[in-house]
Parts: C-alpha cells; sequence; structure tokens
C-alpha cells in the first residue's frame, strides 16, 4: 500500500487506489508524527501475535467491523520520497 504525508496530512491508498486512511489509524498517526513535511512511504499493513508473527488472518479480523484497527502496524518496504527529494532512484541500501 502508499502511504502519503504533504504537509501534515496522511493518506493511504490500497494498490488498487482505493482510499483507506480510516481504516488504518494507528499508521495514519505514525506517520503524521514525522519529521517531514512531506513523503511517500510503500509499505504493508500487518497485525503481529504475541510472537511477533504476522498472519493475514489476524489483519482481515481487524480490518473487519468491530475489529481492534489500533494492532495494525506498518512494514516499510520503501522509502520513495521524502522532503521533496524523489529517492526512487537510489539503491535501497543506500543510506545504511
Amino acid at each position: 500500500m502508499g502511504v502519503y504525508l504533504d504537509k501534515g496530512k496522511v493518506k493511504v491508498l490500497t494498490r488498487n487506489l482505493h482510499d483507506w486512511t480510516d481504516r488504518f489509524p494507528t499508521i495514519v498517526k505514525a506517520v503524521a508524527e514525522l519529521d517531514a513535511v512531506g513523503a511517500m512511504i510503500d509499505g504493508e499493513a500487518f497485525v503481529a501475535d504475541e510472537k511477533g508473527l504476522s498472519h493475514f488472518s489476524s489483519l482481515q479480523q481487524a480490518l473487519g467491523r468491530g475489529g481492534r484497527r489500533h494492532d495494525i502496524m506498518l512494514a516499510v518496504l520503501d522509502l520513495l520520497k521524502f522532503n521533496g527529494e524523489d529517492l526512487r532512484d537510489r539503491p535501497l541500501m543506500a543510506d545504511l
């Protein structure tokens, strides 16, 4: 999914470009608190169990009616843009 930050406003879009911002309040809050004016993040939402393992069914339950959406976390796969700088042409491990 794509997570976009623009001047304090966060938007979460699925691969099919559906706006699911309201379904990921914990992710929205965390991204809004970044020390950045803008960012474009590629990631995957997940819910970890007590051992830290992710199960797709747990994510489905959290997204369902009455689900515990605050349990949903974001695994960041790539930072595509940050503070106006396009990072897509840089090697994935460039800053490590």
